[in-house]
């Protein structure tokens, strides 16, 4: 997509060139299970990259991918879990703090941060599980954005929440899930990508059915 990709808003850049660069990250996990199920999960990870590839949009909102010369990418991500008890209640909570970088040697570019990533990203989700069914509420919130690598354009931050019930009835030998699911709650209006309004309010209805093999356990 990036080489050949065309559409009447977005193409692909045939000279573009090829993303080289290192990436670590080390982490450490915690459990103690005998504390309401408690789970912590604590990460930090940095990326160094060249000639990294990024879609960019122009005043007209038409897209085409460009190598930035270099960015720097590092952060930490953490997931902090409850089950106090076991499949009746989960909460879980995960944080991203991203600080990406273009290290470009331009006055306009250099040491801003890269368009599209913000800094903040959370996650909540409650989880209330019962025989055969089960309730799901979520919520996001993603930090401000640029747009353009002088960071002089971004969105604003935005959050999300939603809802989700699931029915899990026994019928041997198939498994069968079937999925009520309600997005963007409160009907609110955001853009992931400038120029691009995401949906409002969403129901969604899913099922998934697998025919089980007479010997397999569940």
């Amino acid at each position: 997509n990036d080489l050949y990709w065309k559409d009447p808003y977005s193409q692909g850049n045939l000279a573009l060139k090829p993303e080289h660069g290192k990436d670590f990250d080390i982490g450490v996990m915690y459990r103690y299970p005998s504390f309401f199920g408690m789970a912590v999960d604590l990460t930090y990870f940095g990326n160094s990259v060249e000639d990294l590839i990024l879609w960019q949009t122009d005043a007209n909102y038409f897209s085409t991918p460009q190598n930035i010369g270099k960015a720097s990418i590092k952060g930490i991500e953490t997931r902090v879990s409850f089950s106090p008890w076991k499949d009746v209640l989960g909460l879980d909570w995960n944080y991203t703090y991203l600080d990406a970088r273009n290290g470009t040697e331009e006055p306009d570019q250099f040491d801003k941060q890269l368009p599209y990533r913000p800094r903040h990203v959370h996650n909540f989700s409650a989880k209330v599980g019962f025989p055969g069914i089960y309730l799901l509420a979520s919520l996001s919130y993603s930090g401000k954005r640029f747009t353009n690598t002088a960071n002089t354009l971004s969105l604003e931050p935005y959050h999300m929440s939603g809802f989700l019930i699931g029915c899990t009835p026994f019928l041997n030998p198939a498994w069968m899930e079937l999925k009520l699911e309600v997005r963007n709650l409160e009907n609110l209006e955001y853009q992931v990508m400038d120029g691009f309004p995401m949906p409002g309010r969403e129901l969604r209805l899913s099922l998934d059915l697998k025919l089980r093999d007479e010997n397999e356990v569940r």
